[in-house]
C-alpha cells in the first residue's frame, strides 16, 4: 500500500470531554471549559478517520487552533515525498481546496489562506525536508526550529510526514475534507510511481539506514 496509515492532531476546545485521551497545548487559547490537543492513534482506513475526527472534534475553535494530518509509507515512497517535484504538487493542490472553499465563502478558509500564503509562523512556507528528519526534540524556538513548516517530515519522531497547513475549521466536515485532501494528495503523487523502483536522487542517506521511529 502507498499509505500505511493516517494520524489526526486536533486543537480546539470542548464543553465536554471528548472520548480519547487529550493534553494541553500551551498555544491554544479557547474560551472552553477544556482546552487543549487530542491525537488519533495510526488509523490504515480513511472511513475510521472520518469516524474518529467526528467523535472527537473540538466544539469551539479560533485562529490558535491548528488541524495536523499524519501520513506513513514505506521507506522509498518517504524519500519520493521530500523531492521538490512533491512540494510543488502539494502547494497545487491545496491552492485548488483553498480556492474551493473560498468560493463557497466556508468558514476557516480565510484563515488557510493566511497559512497557505506563509503568514502563520506555525507553518512556514519552506520545504526543508532533510533538517526534520533528524530532528528528536518535539519543541524549539518557533522561529528557528525546522518542524514549523507547511510540511514536516518529522521520520526519527513518528515515521510520518505531517501537514501543519490546515487551521482546525469550525465545521467537521471541511476538517474531514482537509485531512482527505491531504491524503489524496499523497495517495495520488505516489501512484505515478508504481511502475518504477528506483530510489529517489534526494536522499541525503537511505532511510533504511536511519534509526526505527519511535512511536
Amino acid at each position: 500500500e502507498d499509505i500505511k496509515a493516517v494520524g489526526v492532531e486536533l486543537e480546539g476546545g470542548w464543553d465536554r470531554r471528548p472520548p480519547d485521551e487529550m493534553h494541553r497545548d500551551g498555544s491554544v487559547t479557547v474560551d472552553a471549559p477544556i482546552v487543549g490537543e487530542i491525537s488519533s492513534p495510526p488509523i490504515p482506513d480513511f472511513s475510521a478517520v472520518e469516524e474518529w475526527m467526528r467523535a472527537n472534534y473540538p466544539h469551539r475553535v479560533n485562529s490558535s487552533c491548528g488541524l495536523h494530518v499524519h501520513v506513513s509509507t514505506n521507506e522509498l515512497n518517504y524519500g519520493r515525498l521530500m523531492e521538490p517535484e512533491f512540494a510543488q504538487f502539494f502547494e497545487g493542490r491545496m491552492a485548488e481546496f483553498l480556492s474551493q472553499g473560498l468560493a463557497d465563502n466556508r468558514p476557516g478558509f480565510d484563515l488557510l489562506r493566511q497559512r497557505f500564503q506563509g503568514l502563520n509562523r506555525y507553518c512556514q512556507k519552506k520545504f526543508i525536508p532533510e533538517q526534520q528528519l533528524f530532528m528528536t526534540d518535539r519543541y524549539g524556538d518557533v522561529n528557528t526550529h525546522p518542524r514549523y513548516a507547511q510540511l514536516n517530515f518529522c521520520y526519527i519522531r513518528h515515521g510520518t510526514i505531517e501537514c501543519r497547513l490546515f487551521p482546525c475549521f469550525p465545521n467537521v466536515d471541511d476538517g474531514v475534507a482537509a485531512v482527505k485532501a491531504f491524503y489524496d494528495t499523497v495517495f495520488d503523487y505516489l501512484g505515478q510511481f508504481k511502475s518504477t523502483k528506483d530510489e529517489p536522487s534526494t536522499l541525503v542517506i537511505p532511510l533504511s539506514e536511519l534509526p526505527s521511529p519511535s512511536q
